[in-house]
């Protein structure tokens, strides 16, 4: 990214999407690997299924009870630098619910001095099945994180500081599955703040801090349909809002020191349809074709096609593919421009970032452990 890297890749928890609101970072701090259970990792622009973004979208799936019965895991290590890890997990399922709980703690005072981190993270999911078509589920999520920073090597003033993060995330999902058409409902709620403190300012030789509030909320809904024999329609739209604040505190007061709360809205419907066709021997062709349509609050409105067309049998396929990823500007570029550049308002005139990705490719099996692929 030319300004602030990060929004091209959208990493997602349970389909609910993650980053410190004002900024449109994925931090690493605040995805807990802990609660992983499976990674779903989706290269390219994605804009039917993923909306907002450009390179690759992340989804991790969390750790949920899927047996009648207990498990329970706790985990300890220690190394060298005064390295500590424990995490203690515990699910169950009775009948028609299930819950999954999880605690974990990692810190180290790192190899340098001031080079230290600690990670906190407790998470809690419960389910429960309504009928033999319904169920719903609440999933938090949340995470207390510091990273010091030891600075230049020979150089420890000019060290910038300590960077703490708070992430508090539910979502509450209602899902169906009947024989035709299967659908998910998600509210999600996303709120946290970031503190940097004592920051160096290598122009003016002065520390300062640098306080973010967060705030990230909306609505996703999917439905499937399964029409008829081998097809599929997908339609679904998306709600989400980011809010934030920004406060920086230096030696002098100056006017550019705090941002107050504004808000980003989109509004992104999509559907998608595609087909399995039965061809000679093993062999099925597979074309898809959708689009998502963008409203958003303050910038113009976009359309992402995609498109793809896959020919498989059991040890080859081959595929082609396109997709027009659209990345909107962060709730940083109001920021950025009210705080430093003299509170102008030329934010409003610039585009989304617009990636068109083309893709062609065959993979094949050799065996059963080893397959070559190749891919333009």
């Amino acid at each position: 990214g030319a300004s602030r890297p990060g929004a091209e890749i959208q990493v997602h928890l349970d389909g609910v999407g993650l980053s410190v609101g004002v900024w449109t970072q994925p931090l690493m701090d605040v995805l807990s690997v802990d609660v992983i259970e499976r990674i779903e990792v989706f290269k390219g622009a994605q804009p039917v299924l993923f909306g907002n973004m450009t390179a690759c979208a992340v989804n991790i799936i969390t750790k949920t009870q899927k047996e009648d019965g207990f498990s329970t895991r706790i985990q300890g290590a220690g190394g060298s630098f005064n390295t500590l890890i424990e995490r203690i997990e515990h699910g169950g399922k009775i009948k028609n619910t299930d819950y999954y709980l999880l605690q974990s703690f990692k810190q180290s005072s790192g190899h340098r001095e001031n080079a230290g981190g600690e990670l906190q993270n407790y998470f809690g999911h419960i389910g429960h099945q309504l009928s033999d078509k319904w169920k719903i589920t609440l999933t938090a999520n949340s995470t207390h994180n510091a990273a010091d920073d030891p600075g230049p090597e020979n150089r420890p003033q000019e060290r910038q500081g300590t960077f703490k993060t708070e992430d508090h995330l539910g979502i509450v999902n209602l899902t169906h599955a009947y024989d035709i058409v299967k659908g998910s409902w998600k509210v999600y709620w996303n709120n946290g703040e970031a503190k940097w403190k004592d920051q160096y300012d290598l122009a003016g030789l002065f520390h300062y801090d640098t306080f973010t509030k967060f705030n990230n909320y909306g609505i996703r809904a999917r439905e499937v349909f399964q029409p008829w024999a081998g097809g599929t329609f997908t339609a679904g739209a998306d709600l989400d809002f980011t809010s934030g604040t920004v406060t920086i505190n230096r030696e002098l007061s100056r006017p550019d020191s705090s941002f107050s709360r504004d808000t980003f809205r989109i509004l992104s419907p999509y559907l998608s349809l595609g087909h399995e066709f039965n061809l000679i021997k093993q062999w099925i062709l597979i074309p898809s074709a959708g689009v998502r349509y963008y409203d958003h609050s303050d910038f113009d409105t976009r359309w992402a096609p995609q498109a793809g067309l896959v020919l498989r049998d059991s040890l080859t396929d081959i595929h082609l593919f396109y997709g027009r990823g659209i990345n909107y500007p962060g709730l940083y570029v109001v920021a950025q421009s009210n705080m430093f550049w003299g509170n102008n308002a030329r934010w409003k005139y610039l585009d989304p970032e617009t990636v068109d990705h083309l893709e062609a490719g065959i993979g094949r099996f050799f065996g059963r452990k080893v397959r070559a692929d190749l891919t333009w």
